[in-house]
């Protein structure tokens, strides 16, 4: 396929091909019409030469011939000019390029999921341990299984899906249904939202004994036990895809 440059550089090169012919036609036209109307040619060495014919001399000096021929040349020169301006104010600046719509290309097909670009969700359906799978796109966990240890607090089992759990990467916060999925990052402010309360892991097997999220200081009105997935600046990834489970 040609390319838009190569386009670019053949409308140039004709342009100005074409502007240097009217602009030599139009110089040997004044030339010619001088030289007739003064009634003589003169040679290199000032010897006058014989007066022209009279169809020349009648072209040069008839109005009805020579102000529109000339009119026509200069009209010609001025569109050739035209359009090499054109051509000119058309190229990119810098040269563009295929590289660069290349560049254009990738940058507008290869879209970034961020906290920033995701609306508020509503508020999560209940859901059991022993629910099937949901779809997952993006970043999820899932809690796998909830149990009551001895001292009342929580083990809670959870899996990553298209991510490895890393405290300094993408990891879980753990959180009560009294909060939205937006207010437990540190981003909830562009959700339109307030911060709630939240406990970071990558645990795969979470104990919620003294943490932020333990049962003995769980808040009231709480009945049950969420998770989402939160990125290295600890902000939401996406609240659309938080998982709760009822309290055992």
């Amino acid at each position: 396929m040609v390319s838009h440059d190569h386009h670019v550089v053949v409308l140039t090169a004709v342009a100005v091909i074409i502007l240097a012919a009217l602009s030599a036609a139009a110089f040997a036209w004044w030339r010619l019409v001088s030289g007739i109307r003064s009634g003589r040619w003169r040679s290199a060495t000032g010897t006058e030469l014989a007066p022209l014919g009279s169809r020349w001399s009648r072209l040069a000096t008839d109005p009805w011939l020579a102000e529109p021929l000339s009119a026509a040349i200069a009209v010609a020169a001025a569109v050739a000019a035209a359009l090499l301006l054109v051509v000119a104010a058309t190229t990119p600046a810098g040269g563009g390029g295929r590289d660069d719509r290349r560049a254009e290309t990738t940058e507008t097909t290869m879209p970034v999921v961020t906290a920033e670009a995701v609306g508020p969700s509503s508020t999560l359906a209940p859901r059991s341990p022993s629910a099937p799978d949901g779809e997952c796109i993006g970043l999820c966990a899932h809690i796998t299984d909830v149990s009551v240890q001895a001292d009342g607090e929580l083990l809670i089992e959870w899996e990553a899906r298209n991510f490895t759990p890393n405290v300094t990467n993408f990891h879980v916060h753990f959180f009560y249904d009294i909060y939205e999925p937006e207010q437990v990052g540190t981003n909830a402010a562009q959700f339109g939202t307030s911060q709630g309360n939240w406990h970071l892991t990558d645990e795969m097997s979470f104990d919620t004994t003294g943490t932020n999220v333990a049962v003995a200081s769980a808040p009231a009105g709480a009945t049950r036990i969420c998770v989402v997935v939160a990125d290295s600046g600890h902000g939401v990834a996406n609240p659309e895809n938080a998982d709760c489970v009822d309290l055992p």
